[in-house]
């Protein structure tokens, strides 16, 4: 590889943001999308058929529609949730532990008021492997607990108690999606995927033991192991922001099933992430093996007629780039 292609590669220029939107797909996409409505104060952007090309794309005979959410607001962090019929259809981490590698385990919400947000999630019947814990994580003090919603849909609600959050002037309920959380197998490899063939830029790393006490915590791991087991977290994004986000976990002393095959966009659950970019050939230079789908010309409402390819991590979290046409 010349050094102009790889100069090329990693030019954070060539996306214009962390991502768009994430994908989730459920069985009842408007009971859904009501639900998450009036419970995060969101609002329908948009509504429509999925482009036939984009599900032939995914190698896929089904049909589907869609709802586009939004927090007022917002311009990015939308949620499109998916529904497709015609396609035998799976959980993409079907009952899983929070330790388990493979797709996309949860994306990320600000909240006010958690202890208020999570008795209305509690409510509506969302669940969880752990009650809300308050923790420390980089420089921040904030409380999180991570719920399951419909087929498996899981989001982590966030309060910052400390320092004070600053300028999230749209957040009233729930803030837009803001992250996204993946467990791997192999963090080198992960990284290398992220760095080397995307040019992303790490946002925050850390290694540490998860606590020196058997404490609670937000992941659900039993008290008893706690001590004993090393935490690697790696936030990365184009611009190294916090913002549009992956997260990548990697468990040292656990080992979970792997939920990798599942991973795909007509599976139930959180499904994948899109990412504008100005000049999809270039991003997409050293894809090489992780490429999914070759680019197509297809309609993605609300921002028209696109050009899109894919990207499977190596843990199997679905990946869309779309140029605007």
């Amino acid at each position: 590889m010349t050094h102009d292609i790889l100069t090329l590669m990693n030019d954070s220029s060539l996306f214009l943001s962390g991502f768009q939107e994430a994908t989730a797909c459920v069985q009842d996409m408007e009971a859904c999308a009501a639900s998450l409505c009036k419970l995060a104060g969101w609002e329908i952007i948009g509504t429509g058929n999925i482009d036939p090309r984009i599900i032939n794309g995914w190698d896929c005979d089904g049909v589907g529609a869609f709802v586009l959410l939004a927090n007022p607001g917002d311009d990015r962090g939308y949620l499109r949730l998916h529904e497709i019929a015609g396609v035998e259809q799976v959980p993409v981490r079907s009952n899983p532990q929070t330790w388990d590698p493979g797709g996309i385990i949860d994306l990320n919400v600000r909240v006010l008021d958690l202890p208020d947000k999570y008795e209305k999630l509690k409510s509506a019947g969302w669940y969880s492997t752990a009650d809300p814990v308050r923790w420390t994580f980089g420089p921040a003090e904030v409380e999180e607990w991570i719920g399951i919603g419909p087929d498996g849909l899981a989001i982590a609600i966030i309060e910052r108690l400390a320092p004070p959050l600053e300028g999230w002037d749209t957040l009233k309920s729930f803030s837009r999606v803001f992250n996204s959380s993946q467990i791997v197998k192999d963090m080198p490899a992960a990284l290398a995927f992220y760095e080397e063939a995307l040019g992303f830029k790490q946002a925050l790393y850390q290694r540490a033991p998860l606590s020196e006490e058997p404490i609670a915590n937000v992941l659900g791991i039993p008290l008893n192991l706690v001590p004993s087991t090393e935490v690697e977290i790696a936030i990365l994004q184009p611009f190294g922001e916090m913002d549009g986000s992956v997260e990548l976990v990697r468990f040292h002393g656990l080992e979970g099933r792997d939920f990798s095959e599942t991973a795909l966009p007509w599976n139930l659950g959180v499904t994948g992430l899109r990412f504008p970019v100005s000049d999809l050939d270039s991003v997409l230079v050293d894809a090489g093996k992780w490429m999914a789908t070759p680019p197509v010309e297809v309609d993605l409402p609300p921002y028209g007629e696109v050009r899109m390819a894919a990207c499977r991590a190596p843990d199997g979290a679905w990946l869309d780039f779309y140029e605007v046409l």
